[in-house]
């Protein structure tokens, strides 16, 4: 009896791990994306929208605002907790074939959108070693993948916008 209580739980175990190792694709790249954006640095940095141009160039007049470690922590949590937009991506599963053997691992292709947008219309987040674009409550990972942030992060993202930068 005993080894059959050992054998199920071993089995149930097993069946619970599989499970755990399947990835979500969106969080692999945000952690990626997180990864290279603050480094070992503990601090980020913010540059008012009006010194931004529609496609995230600086002008060489703008300075970068310093963020306390509290503000640094609520950015990159509102990071975390965002979610992709479903625009910005299509998501496609693993192909097996007919014995049921995966011969391709699903992917993320990002589709291409164009569009004239207006310049001084987004705030950058400065890491260590990358930029953070955001613009009403969506951060901006490239020009065609963006991460959409709750109402509560939201709030709290542009609050620590406000405390820093002018509203034009």
């Amino acid at each position: 009896m005993k080894l059959k209580i050992v054998l199920i739980m071993g089995l149930l175990s097993l069946g619970l791990n599989t499970n755990a190792q399947q990835y979500d694709y969106g969080e692999i790249e945000k952690k990626d994306f997180l990864y290279h954006f603050i480094g070992d640095s503990d601090s980020l940095g913010l540059i008012d929208k009006k010194y931004v141009d529609a496609w995230w160039s600086v002008l060489d007049s703008a300075s970068i605002i310093p963020l306390t470690r509290k503000e640094t922590r609520d950015i990159i949590k509102a990071f975390k907790s965002g979610a992709f937009d479903d625009a910005s991506v299509i998501k496609h599963d693993d192909v097996k074939n007919e014995a049921g053997e995966i011969i391709e691992y699903g992917m993320i292709e990002s589709i291409s959108v164009q569009a004239d947008l207006p310049p001084k219309t987004y705030y950058i987040f400065v890491g260590k070693t990358k930029e953070l674009p955001y613009k009403n409550g969506h951060f901006y990972m490239t020009d065609v993948t963006s991460v959409s942030l709750s109402n509560k992060w939201k709030k709290k993202v542009d609050a620590i916008i406000k405390k820093y930068c002018s509203n034009e």
